[in-house]
């Protein structure tokens, strides 16, 4: 007779999901579910409005036997203030039996005046399939380019360099491709140059492999690009050097803020780059995305792009970063 493991996995009738929360970020606990042989792990997931924001495995430590830990604790980064999550346990059998799952509703406090979020000078989305640079808010103008060897060229449509519209992250957040070769010239609504601003871009690439310059803050793409992704990681020009963070065909929110005397470069909420200002960050009435002095450049998915004249703290980098996209390469992790 073959074995199937069953029964499966069970919680106590009177176990249940316990959160700490705040404006960003929360810790969840749970305790260990019950097998008649082990529970091998669990399948957490973070919901909101019905939308599943994360999906992840994480082992029970069965292996650990008494120094298993129980309760476990799961850290939820990322969250928006003043909004309600689900959270959901399902535990598992080696066998991958499954048990009935607890869930738990918990809602962010709201957070203070300092770490709100003002209106965007500029934001697009891409949502306008007849007018895919129309800005969603602000008054900033954005214009598809063509880049060549030290050069930059505004053209007239999108199809001269080859922009589409494709599919985004979800069925209700559209996007368009930028392929090499092309590029945004982004115009700020103000003239003088400034060291204190946030750029937002939500982006994926197929390949994080070879060098893809995601901005170029030189107006005559005359110098290399300013911030790069190469080998699956990312660094900024004159940081000396990359950290690690980008997986191929992934959707990331990637944050830079700059105020003149450090730059930041976050990604999904976590800030990877803490560097000291360069004269070359601050930016003049227009700087370009996706481009680079002599082609260093890869077809890249853009869903959002977003900017202000402020430099975001920390905090109101998490409040932008929410957990808006099911990751389904995630592997259970310890």
């Amino acid at each position: 007779k073959l074995r199937d493991g069953l029964p499966a996995p069970a919680f106590t009738k009177s176990a249940e999901i316990k959160v700490d929360v705040t404006p960003f970020d929360a810790t969840a606990s749970f305790p260990q579910a019950t097998d008649d042989e082990c529970v091998f792990r669990y399948r957490v997931r973070v919901i909101r409005g019905g939308l599943v924001l994360t999906d992840k495995y994480i082992f029970s430590q069965f292996y650990l036997n008494s120094d298993q830990p129980n309760p476990i604790e799961y850290y939820i980064p990322s969250l928006k203030p003043e909004t309600e999550y689900e959270m959901e346990v399902t535990a598992y059998d080696s066998y991958d039996n499954a048990s009935t799952p607890l869930r738990r509703t918990f809602k962010t406090p709201v957070a203070d005046a300092a770490n709100m979020i003002p209106t965007p000078d500029g934001q697009w989305t891409f949502e306008d399939a007849t007018d895919l640079m129309k800005p969603a808010q602000g008054g900033m103008t954005m214009q598809p380019c063509l880049v060549g060897n030290k050069s930059v060229t505004v053209v007239e449509t999108l199809e001269e360099v080859g922009i589409t519209a494709i599919d985004g992250p979800s069925a209700d957040n559209r996007a368009i491709l930028v392929p090499t070769d092309a590029a945004l010239k982004v115009l700020r609504t103000r003239q003088d140059i400034t060291e204190t601003y946030t750029l937002l871009m939500d982006i994926k690439i197929a390949n994080a492999a070879p060098y893809n310059s995601l901005l170029q803050t030189n107006m005559y793409n005359t110098n290399d690009g300013d911030l790069f992704i190469y080998r699956n990681r990312i660094g900024m020009a004159a940081m000396g050097g990359y950290v690690d963070g980008i997986d191929d065909d992934t959707w990331y929110r990637i944050v830079m803020t700059y105020d003149g005397e450090r730059a930041n470069v976050y990604v999904n909420g976590e800030r990877l780059i803490d560097c000291a200002g360069n004269a070359r960050w601050g930016l003049d009435p227009f700087f370009f995305l996706f481009c680079d002095e002599d082609g260093e450049m890869n077809d890249t998915e853009v869903a959002e792009v977003a900017y202000w004249e402020k430099t975001f703290n920390q905090n109101q980098v998490r409040t932008l970063s929410g957990l808006d996209v099911i990751d389904d390469s995630e592997e259970p992790y310890l």
